[in-house]
């Protein structure tokens, strides 16, 4: 089976069909006239080991790779886990290379006993958990 995303002039997903392996790029050059594909202006095939059930209408096409509609501004997609990751505070932005979010400001090196957390409201990071010294009870 081969998966065909058709794509409008801003590459997003307008359409899609499942074919057989055997389908021939002049029969799909010949349903871009087709009124169901009319918005389409190209297409993209994916082979099935390719595709997954998250690309529809909406995804985007980058040259290289389809990315499932965005529902909010606030998640970013991560290929390598591939789902969407939350943006967990405003001032975070998005690392694509490492697809992850960061904060303005690096973590602070971790020190023993010592968790740090994120104050969005002074836009730096806060020790969270002060934890002492492990103690051993004699017996």
């Amino acid at each position: 089976m081969k998966y065909v995303y058709y794509l409008d002039n801003t590459n997003t997903v307008v359409n899609n069909i499942i074919c057989e392996n055997d389908v021939t790029s002049e029969f799909l050059d010949s349903t871009l006239t087709l009124e169901a594909f009319s918005n389409a202006s190209s297409y993209v095939v994916l082979p099935e080991e390719e595709h997954k059930s998250y690309f529809g209408l909406g995804s985007t096409y980058d040259g290289v790779r389809l990315t499932p509609k965005r529902t909010t501004e606030l998640e970013e997609w991560s290929f390598d886990r591939e789902e969407w990751v939350t943006k967990p505070f405003a001032s975070w932005v998005w690392d694509s290379e490492e697809e992850v979010w960061k904060a303005p400001t690096p973590e602070p090196t971790p020190q023993l006993g010592m968790e740090w957390a994120w104050d969005e409201e002074s836009q730096s990071w806060i020790v969270f958990k002060e934890m002492g010294p492990a103690h051993t009870e004699d017996k």
